[in-house]
């Protein structure tokens, strides 16, 4: 048998199969056998009897959770302290119910990557709730509670179908990811405006205040000068800042349901051990809910107050801003509980995308069911799985304790003081201002701090949607502040620093130096818009306006993009530098967005794509940064030539000076070389030149490897492949120039000399070649000072050529 890789793998699974499961396998009969025996031996009722069992204190304390939050929050979906929506306390703990039964439900049977992840309402509709539920009266009148009831309630339901087709449209769309990057100091202020509102809540059910917190003598005198009100709202204030000292030291999940279960109980067998009084006597004296008119009302009764006939659908129309709000809130819950129980619970399979088509899911299901909006917990959900519940059976099981609580009916509202509703609201608006305003300070700028702040206020003085919408106009005028404050110029070089690669004579080296104030070079960063482009601008002004500036180049490379208004200033500053005969020189800038918003807006257009001459003598675009600078200081030895020889035709491409026309000797070429960086004399470096040969080559050719070559006419190009920066970084050298001359000298036995470069020839060259043999017989022959006095010279010129490369204060170029 021929052993291939396909029946060798064959046997390695046969074999594996058997090691895995053990004996080969049972015929067909003792199978079947096999089965049935085990089938009469296992009691599936029993097994999943136990394992249910396990997740029952789990439960308990996810009911004990959504009870407390149901009454602090849950109950006061309506403002309570209209008289038009007093009665309807229990009517929003059934809304509330329910809208936690289809979150729990959505997560639990398989929406969500948790599979102990608890779902709730969301605590920011409440303000909002109120809002629209203000809206509605003012709008419709007090005189028509029908009308204004049915189309609040209709107005809370519409708002959850809203978020929940938002959820969906991201889910599916994939773009999660993308929520994130809404500013985190918006929502942080958001947070702190509910906890405003929290407080105040606090104080009017507290305190049983008849209407809406007002900011005025009266509200004052009710709260404070009264004794019997001031007791009221200040022991369930009381309470909270107890728990809040004790949570700092006891770091317990059951400490804030035992706390309150604690209270709650405290306060019956207080109620029974003291005389003379009764609940019927606290529920007037308001230290006790009301419970519902009809002591059987059932949990769905808030399905009567879904009167459509009633409804006002011009007002429902002006709530729409507060949904979207709302849907805001729900959004930005998603993309930060959701990573954060990841990495509570070490889950790291988590996809946001499916998160949000969950939470879609439950929204738009609760809407249509007359609820409201829900999410995934953070909180609860963390103490749920930590408590043993890590499992879609308890998911489940929570879902139905909760829905038996909700159909035990409203009645038990009758038996909850107001403290314990009280210190609840207390407690969470406490803690959502300490979040917002205690826990940032310090940590965020001091405009971040003032939109938070802003936010809290704009919140709390007029409307929670108004208090989102000029977060959101300060945030964008703060980036705009501070994106102008960082300039848009990542760097400016002048062309006595600033050189392109290609490797000239040491006489256009020296001019080019003396002759660099000539050419101007910035490179911008970021995105230009109407913020930055000021700054660019004047500092071009201030630029030009020496006269020694003739070329100035802008480099586009690291610019991202830009507005119309970045891109009109260009406009001007074209203007600008054709009145001062600058040329303008832009680089980086061929194919990509830049290029064709500066096309689109006139700055210079594409001739050859035209069918057009360019007649645009003062603007040149190059691809990259070296081709502009190469051409730059191309024409400034141009016009230094046209000085030298008047009338003479000007020099076109890549200049060499005439008198290496008459350089048909290795001594004279490399003296004219060499001359800038030594103080020897020429007839010092005839034992050197006497082993240089010449040699030629046509366009297209390679010079061979592992040799240094002066070249005397031509251009060759060099091309490095060894940068980590760049796939390809080439230099172009002109007569009178050497190539190679680093490699060759730097080569050992681990880094050849042709390592990681190639020498073209790009027009037919002339050169003057030294190998490695030549200089091993240079350097027997001759007493060692001319290696040494050579040596020395090409050190000098590769740090002269690094300090063009690499531009001024040490900033890289390309």
């Amino acid at each position: 048998m021929v052993y291939t890789r396909s029946n060798v793998s064959r046997a390695a699974a046969r074999t594996a199969s058997r090691t895995a499961d053990g004996p080969p396998p049972l015929s067909k009969l003792t199978r079947i056998s096999s089965q049935l025996l085990a089938r009469k031996n296992q009691v599936p009722w029993r097994d999943t009897a136990v394992q249910s069992a396990k997740y029952v204190p789990s439960v308990v304390l996810g009911v004990m959770l959504n009870v407390l939050d149901g009454l602090s929050y849950g109950m006061i979906l309506f403002p309570l302290s209209v008289p038009m929506f007093a009665d309807l306390g229990a009517d929003g703990l059934s809304i509330f119910y329910v809208s936690c039964v289809i979150s729990q439900l959505t997560i639990s049977l398989g929406g969500s990557t948790f599979r102990g992840g608890v779902g709730s309402e969301m605590i920011e509709v409440v303000p909002f709730f109120h809002s629209m539920a203000y809206t509605m009266l003012d709008r419709i009148g007090a005189d028509r509670p029908d009308a204004v009831v049915a189309t609040t309630i209709l107005a809370y339901s519409l708002s959850s179908v809203v978020t929940g087709a938002v959820f969906l449209g991201l889910g599916y769309a994939r773009i999660g990811s993308l929520i994130g990057f809404f500013p985190r100091h918006i929502l942080i202020g958001c947070i702190g405006g509910v906890g405003y509102f929290l407080v105040v809540t606090g104080l009017e059910v507290s305190s049983r205040m008849a209407g809406s917190l007002a900011y005025d003598w009266a509200t004052f005198r009710f709260l404070v000068l009264e004794p019997g009100t001031l007791v009221k709202w200040a022991v369930p204030l009381a309470l909270a800042l107890v728990l809040m000292t004790l949570e700092h030291y006891v770091k317990h999940p059951l400490l804030v349901p035992t706390y309150f279960i604690g209270v709650l109980v405290g306060f019956h067998v207080l109620t029974q051990l003291v005389p003379g009084i009764s609940l019927q006597l606290l529920r007037d004296a308001g230290w006790v809910f009301a419970g519902p008119d009809a002591a059987d009302q059932p949990w769905w009764h808030f399905y009567t107050l879904y009167k459509f006939a009633a409804v006002d659908w011009a007002a429902l129309l002006e709530a729409v801003p507060a949904m979207f709000a709302l849907t805001f809130f729900g959004i930005l819950h998603v993309p930060i509980n959701v990573p954060a129980l990841a990495v509570s619970t070490g889950r790291d399979d988590v996809d946001v995308d499916r998160e949000l088509i969950s939470h879609g899911i439950s929204n738009t299901v609760s809407g249509l069911c007359g609820s409201i909006q829900n999410y995934l917990v953070y909180t609860n959900s963390l103490l749920f799985i930590r408590s043993g519940a890590d499992s879609r059976v308890a998911g489940v099981m929570l879902a139905a304790a909760t829905a038996g609580v909700m159909c035990l009916g409203p009645a038990v509202i009758g038996v909850v003081p107001v403290m314990v509703v009280g210190a609840l609201i207390f407690l969470l608006g406490i803690e959502l201002l300490r979040e917002a305003l205690y826990d940032t300070y310090g940590r965020v700028s001091r405009v971040e701090y003032v939109i938070i702040v802003s936010i809290i206020v704009a919140m709390g003085a007029w409307d929670f949607v108004y208090g989102i919408v000029i977060g959101v106009v300060m945030a964008c005028v703060s980036f705009v502040i501070q994106s102008a404050r960082k300039s848009a110029v990542k760097a400016t070089f002048s062309g006595r620093f600033a050189r392109s690669t290609v490797k000239r004579h040491p006489t256009q080296q020296h001019y080019l130096t003396q002759a660099g104030d000539a050419i101007y070079v910035i490179k911008l960063t970021g995105y230009l818009f109407f913020g930055t482009i000021p700054s660019v601008e004047r500092r071009i002004r201030a630029i030009v306006a020496d006269d020694t500036v003739k070329y100035l180049v802008l480099d586009f490379e690291s610019v991202s993009g830009m507005d119309f208004s970045a891109a009109e200033a260009f406009i001007r500053l074209k203007r600008l530098l054709d009145a001062r005969e600058i040329d303008f020189v832009l680089t980086s800038v061929l194919h990509d967005d830049v290029a064709l918003r500066l096309r689109s807006i006139g700055v210079w257009y594409d001739a050859a794509a035209e069918g057009e001459q360019a007649n645009d003598t003062l603007l040149h675009v190059f691809e990259t940064l070296n081709a502009g600078l190469e051409w730059s200081e191309n024409e400034v030895l141009a016009r230094h030539y046209d000085r030298l020889q008047r009338g003479a035709p000007k020099p076109g491409g890549l200049l060499e000076p005439p008198a290496l026309a008459r350089a048909d000797s290795p001594l004279v070429l490399w003296w004219q070389i060499a001359r800038p960086y030594t103080l020897k004399s020429a007839e010092f470096f005839a034992p050197l030149c006497a082993h240089f040969r010449k040699e030629t080559y046509p366009a297209g050719a390679y010079l061979p490897p592992g040799a240094v070559y002066m070249l005397q006419a031509g251009i060759v190009v060099i091309e490095h492949h060894d940068f980590p920066s760049a796939a390809t970084f080439t230099e172009t050298v002109v007569p009178g120039s050497l190539a190679g001359e680093i490699a060759f000298f730097s080569a050992g036995e681990d880094v050849p000399a042709e390592a990681g470069m190639e020498v073209i020839v790009e027009r037919d060259a002339t050169v003057w070649a030294l190998d490695e043999p030549g200089w091993k017989a240079f350097v027997r022959s001759e007493p060692g000072d001319v290696s040494r006095e050579v040596l020395r010279i090409v050190l000098r010129m590769a740090g002269e050529r690094m300090r063009g490369l690499v531009g001024r204060d040490g900033l890289d170029l390309f």
